[in-house]
């Protein structure tokens, strides 16, 4: 999770737990995934979120494990998403590939922005 989310989310750091093996932060949220148009497509799943302090083009990211408590389907070629929502009604969450691009276009500025450096 960004930590700008984490703010706008008016979540507390009393709720943060420290990270096995580092500096980072984790957090416990159950968050809410719904469709604005209708209430058959909202599910609540439990999830652990990495705080992370520093700018992303991703609000959070979800890993297998809570996708597939989600019993979500992730098409990346699609851009969309579907789960079964209340009364197995299949719900399906995209996304626009002008957002995308855009997303895409500020990876790539900050790769070549940055230096990489090996140590042997």
């Amino acid at each position: 999770m960004n930590e700008e989310l984490f703010i706008k989310l008016k979540l507390k750091p009393e709720q943060m737990t420290s990270y096995a093996g580092g500096p980072l932060a984790t957090f416990n949220k159950s968050p809410n995934f719904q469709d604005r148009r209708t209430n058959t497509s909202r599910r609540t799943i439990k999830a652990k979120f990495l705080v992370v302090p520093f700018p992303s083009v991703y609000n959070f990211i979800l890993g297998r494990t809570t996708l597939a408590s989600l019993g979500a389907v992730p098409s990346m070629i699609h851009l969309r998403m579907k789960y079964h929502g209340q009364d197995d009604v299949i719900v399906t969450i995209h996304t626009y590939i002008r957002g995308t691009r855009r997303c895409l276009r500020v990876v790539m500025k900050a790769l070549h922005a940055t230096q990489i450096f090996e140590i042997e």
